[in-house]
């Protein structure tokens, strides 16, 4: 629900910005049915463009293979469950009992978006129930009157009510008594003009719409001036029919005087009177000056930049496949086919990084130890015998000396333990272009304090930051929907972290002995928590009543101390 909040914030916001422009630029101008036209397509567009998001594809590289696939790793480790049920009864752990309730933190957020949903909703309805009864009361006030006309479809209804004249679809609407009824007559040239161009349907439709920005002073602005252009367009048309403009004016003057005005219908009211007559004695505006409308097609364009989404085309780039027990084997995975180094035997260097060519496109194999003191960056492209290669994959830079680590945006993939042992890391920021990260990628990097990764990655593989044991801040990306085995093992300092709500999985051990994990809000997604998945997190508090998800031998076992 927040999400749909946040999009009718939007379009307030849009309509503002439409209503303020039409102010500035086109109100006192004589185009009213140009400046109807204007105000109705706003209304709309507010609710349309906050919709609409142009998505910029990004390619990686038109020399990267498509039909190469990464060969997942295999779990190498044991399991919790395999390790519970090789203790003695005596040696398991037992259970200590927590408190199944949600954080302070969720209770607020949650609270605050309840509250201010019913809010809304209460003045959305409130709102369409007002105007279904002033629909209820014009629609009997025409039924309770006497047909005195009829032509082309309208009728001309005479009704006992002290009231102000006014239109309703195919029907005029006169007081009783009132002199000088005819076709002819201006007050019912002028509402013929109302039924003619459609004003009531209209007026409908904005309504309707308004219903939903109810909170927004501008969408009551905008209807306001949609009222008085529709006024102005029917004044114009009696005049253009010949009638004196003086005789007129004292016409409307004189019903202005006198009876109930209707808000919901085509009154001729005095609110908007002097407005009118000033516009019925001014100049015809010059045409030139409806090139102001240029700043529609302008908005639409900023509007649709500000919500535009960056997306990469993830091309799969190659991948040394290895050998090993973990690895199957390539006759069994023919739809597989295994990408060599293009200089097998050689290694070229770099700013002290150590790489091969492999498809068209470099990989990063190692550095040079003798210079791994001057390594503190990654290059996006390297060059090698007169050209550029662009950068895809990281194999290992275990060990090195990074301390704030940003992965470049183009690489794609990164090997098993590419930065292990990083002892001097501190941050690490992984870009929406990396689509494949294999195990224990930051596996032991004791110094390890904060991680941010971008929007992108779907599946964090095993052991990820396991051991990571000063850990303390991880900025998740949205499209996750997968943790694996140990992925945060052991990460002691770790206190609090946002699970995406298209998690589904978390794999076995994944959060074990995170013993200051304290706020955990697990998605209503998830279908599976794996055995031992928070075991021994002893200071988690965390609600699973509403969860439908596979729960795991000893997933949230803690060990009495």
């Amino acid at each position: 629900m927040s999400a749909f909040l946040i999009y009718i914030l939007k379009v307030a916001l849009l309509t503002a910005v439409l209503v303020l422009l039409y102010h500035l630029l086109l109100r006192r101008d004589t185009f009213h049915r140009t400046a109807r036209i204007v105000l109705v397509v706003s209304l709309f567009i507010s609710y349309i463009l906050p919709l609409c998001v142009i998505t910029v594809h990004r390619p990686m590289s038109a020399s990267v293979s498509k039909d190469v696939v990464a060969v997942p790793t295999q779990t190498a480790t044991t399991t919790a469950s395999e390790r519970y049920q090789a203790q003695s009864p005596a040696q398991q752990p037992q259970v200590q009992s927590q408190a199944v309730v949600p954080s302070d933190t969720d209770l607020k957020r949650i609270n605050w978006i309840v509250i201010a949903t019913v809010i809304y909703a209460t003045g959305v309805v409130s709102l369409i129930v007002l105007r279904l009864i002033s629909v209820r009361k014009v629609t009997g006030i025409i039924r309770s009157g006497r047909v005195l006309m009829e032509k082309e479809g309208c009728r001309i209804v005479i009704s006992k009510d002290n009231i102000r004249p006014f239109s309703w679809m195919r029907n005029i609407v006169l007081p009783e008594g009132y002199a000088g009824v005819s076709w002819t007559s201006p007050v019912v040239q002028h509402e013929s003009s109302h039924i003619s161009h459609h004003h009531t349907l209209e007026l409908l439709v904005a309504d309707i719409l308004s219903a939903f920005q109810w909170f927004n002073p501008a969408v009551w602005l905008l209807r306001h001036d949609l009222c008085c252009v529709q006024e102005f367009e029917a004044d114009a048309s009696v005049l253009e029919s010949g009638i004196d403009r003086a005789e007129y004016e004292r016409s409307l003057l004189s019903i202005a005087a006198g009876g109930i005005s209707i808000p919901l219908v085509n009154g001729l009211g005095e609110s908007n009177l002097r407005a009118r007559i000033r516009m019925m004695n001014r100049n015809r505006s010059s045409r030139s000056l409806l090139l102001k409308l240029v700043y529609f097609p302008v908005l639409i364009v900023v509007s649709l930049s500000l919500t535009s989404n960056k997306v990469y085309d993830r091309r799969q780039a190659p991948y040394v496949l290895t050998t090993g027990e973990s690895m199957p084997s390539i006759e069994s995975m023919p739809s597989i086919r295994r990408i060599l180094y293009e200089y097998p035997d050689s290694d070229f260097y770099y700013q002290g990084l150590k790489f091969n060519i492999s498809n068209g496109v470099a990989v990063i194999t190692g550095c040079d130890w003798r210079m791994v003191d001057s390594i503190n960056s990654i290059p996006t492209s390297i060059p090698f015998k007169g050209k550029d290669y662009d950068v895809r994959v990281i194999m290992s830079l275990s060990g090195t000396h990074f301390t704030d680590l940003v992965i470049p945006e183009g690489i794609t993939e990164i090997a098993d333990g590419a930065f292990s042992r990083c002892n001097q890391l501190e941050s690490v920021t992984i870009p929406s272009t990396v689509c494949i990260m294999e195990a224990r990628v930051f596996a032991y990097c004791n110094n390890l304090k904060t991680v941010f990764f971008e929007n992108g990655l779907t599946v964090l593989s095993q052991g990820m930051f396991m051991n990571c044991r000063n850990l303390e801040s991880v900025h998740l990306p949205s499209t996750l929907s997968d943790i694996g085995d140990g992925a945060f093992s052991d990460c002691r300092h770790l206190q609090d972290i946002n699970l995406p709500k298209r998690l589904e999985r978390i794999g076995n051990e994944a959060f074990y002995r995170c013993v200051r994990l304290s706020s955990v809000s697990l998605p209503r997604k998830l279908k599976h928590i794996g055995n031992g998945a928070f075991y021994d997190c002893r200071s988690l508090m965390v609600d699973t009543s509403r969860l439908k998800a596979e729960i795991g031998d000893n997933a949230f076992y803690v060990e009495q101390l």
